[in-house]
Parts: structure tokens; sequence; C-alpha cells
């Protein structure tokens, strides 16, 4: 299956998780956060923005998922996804939301939207799905100076007790799911010298700890992932990054 045949069917899987997650609350039964969980992430972003009521892209919008928790911030809301599929769920769930605003990545995954477009951009559960190098590029160019970017993904490097970890990469592998993992270190690096500033930072140390919010503001040396809350800045270095990810974490290379 190609990539993109991959993403139109997965909005099914997608769908069936969420509401797994949100039925036994805490993701208990597959490790995910559920909704409540994802809202106290859209507020946290929320809190950051300059313009509280401005204009939001949610990056990787899938179903909509995010959608209602935005609209009660009075925010106005601007989806894009890899896939038709998403598109369409999207405005068929909520036909409310103007179909100019939500479209489809183009070509080599680049945001259908002008420079200097949003006040903020929530990339939650996605990132590590994506060309990060190329992703996070697109994303500060199309927020706006002093906008704010939400951006969690999978670090390369976790706890070598973690088995849920391994068990779910090796999961994903075998069904050619996209697996991008980020150094971390390198990523927070590049950040800082691109003059791109880190507001806030978290790190979860177990693949668990994503459904429960469980989490440490301290680097440490080994997690699973991290949550970070990047401004854009009027002299942030802009343009093409170089990369800071990898198909596969050290963990998996050093077993195989």
């Amino acid at each position: 299956m190609n990539k993109s045949a991959y993403w139109e069917t997965y909005i099914k899987y997608w769908q069936k998780r969420v509401k797994e997650a949100n039925v036994c609350g805490d993701g208990a039964l597959d490790k995910m956060p559920d909704d409540a969980i994802m809202e106290r992430y859209i507020y946290w972003l929320n809190s950051h923005l300059n313009t509280p009521k401005g204009a939001v892209l949610d990056y990787g919008c899938g179903f909509g998922r995010a959608y209602p928790y935005f609209e009660t911030l009075g925010v106005k809301y601007y989806g894009c996804d890899i896939a038709n599929a998403c598109i369409q769920a999207t405005l068929t769930s909520y036909p409310q939301i103007p179909k100019q605003r939500v479209k489809k990545l183009k070509a080599n995954e680049c945001i259908p939207f002008r420079d200097n477009t949003f006040s903020g951009v929530f990339c939650y559960g996605v990132f590590d799905a994506c060309n990060q190098a190329l992703t996070l590029s697109e994303i500060l160019r199309v927020l706006k100076i002093g906008g704010v970017a939400l951006i969690t993904g999978k670090n390369d490097t976790y706890l070598e007790s973690d088995e849920m970890a391994m068990v779910a990469e090796i999961g994903a592998r075998n069904n050619n799911h996209p697996n991008f993992f980020t150094n971390t270190q390198a990523l927070l690096y590049i950040l800082q010298s691109r003059n791109i500033t880190i507001l806030e930072s978290r790190f979860f140390l177990w693949r668990k700890d994503n459904a429960t919010d469980t989490f440490t503001t301290t680097l440490p040396p080994k997690f699973y992932t991290y949550a970070l809350l990047i401004q854009k800045a009027e002299d942030s270095i802009l343009g093409a990054f170089e990369s800071f990810s990898d198909s596969y974490s050290q963990n998996f290379k050093a077993l195989h």
C-alpha cells in the first residue's frame, strides 16, 4: 500500500482508537490520551497565544476531533490533513466550518496556506508520522510573528524497560505505519540556534504516561514522548531544517 492510500484508510482505525480511549477513560485500553487530555493541550496552547481568538491551524486534523474544543474558545478554526477522507470527515461532521478552511496538504506535505497566517498551530499526536524537518519548517512559515505552535512527538531513545514502547514500534512497522523518532536534544538545539523560543517543554518517561498526562519539565536522558510550545520571533531564522529524526528508534537499532 502506498503512503497516500494508507492514510485514506487510516481514519477508521483512528476513530476506533479514540472512541475506545474515551470510553475507558485515561486511555486505559490502548494507552493513548482521551479527549479530556487533548482538551488540556488545546487550552495550554490557547493560553499562550497573543490573540487568543485568532486563527489556529489544526495540523493533521483527522476527523475534526479537536474542532469542538477550539470552537468553545472562539478561535477561527482551520485544518489540514494528508488524506481526502479526513477532510471530508471533518466537513461532514462539522458543516458549520467554511470549506475553504479545511484543506488537503499539497505535494511534499506542504501546508496549503499563506505565510504568516496563523496565531497558533496545533500539531498533536501527528508529528511522529511526518517528515519532521519539512513539517517544522512549514509550521513556522505559516505562523505569524509571535505565533505559537504546540508540537508533540516521540523521542528516539526511550527506557529499555518500556516494553509497551517497543511493542508499539514493532507493531507500527508491521502495519506499515510511518514512524519518525525525534532526536529531541538536536531539535531543541536547532530551535534555539534559529532564535525560535521554547516557551514550555513537557517530557513523558513511559509510553503509558501519555494516557494519564504524567510528565516532567526537566529533560531526562531517556523518555518516550515530548510536548513543546514554541514561538516564532521577528528574528527567527526560517527555511529548510537539517534532519533531526529517524524512522527507527535507537532502542530498535540496538536490538536489530
